[in-house]
């Protein structure tokens, strides 16, 4: 149920902002579902990271300081892959960047999985 809230509190905050900030219902529909995707692909991402996590156990389980090295690590690994693999930016970007990024999206390599993705989100 707490992954369910989360998803839906994701979602819900997405719309939200961006129906707040353009007024377009269609995009805030958009970006929601895009959280929610992001969200998805995220939980699946710390599934294999935190199985991956298991090389680490020792070092994890005897420091407190390695604990907390390899669990800034993976949240920093979570979140870009997770980010890329939905199709969001990974860090801060100013509007020619932006518009590099996606275009990138809709014309690089990856074009078909990008594709899908906004078929998803549609």
């Amino acid at each position: 149920m707490g992954t369910f809230g989360s998803l839906y509190f994701a979602m819900t905050d997405e719309f939200n902002n961006t129906a707040k900030q353009t007024g377009d219902k269609h995009k805030a529909e958009k970006d929601a579902r895009l959280r929610g995707i992001n969200k998805v692909i995220r939980i699946a991402t710390q599934i294999v990271i935190m199985n991956i996590n298991n090389i680490f156990k020792i070092p994890y389980a005897k420091s407190i300081l390695g604990a907390g090295v390899i669990t800034a690590i993976c949240t920093v690994l979570t979140d870009s892959i997770s980010r890329t693999l939905s199709g969001m930016p990974y860090r801060k970007m100013d509007k020619e960047e932006l518009e590099k990024y996606y275009k990138e999206h809709k014309e690089g390599k990856l074009k078909g999985y990008y594709d899908m993705l906004d078929k998803l989100t549609d």
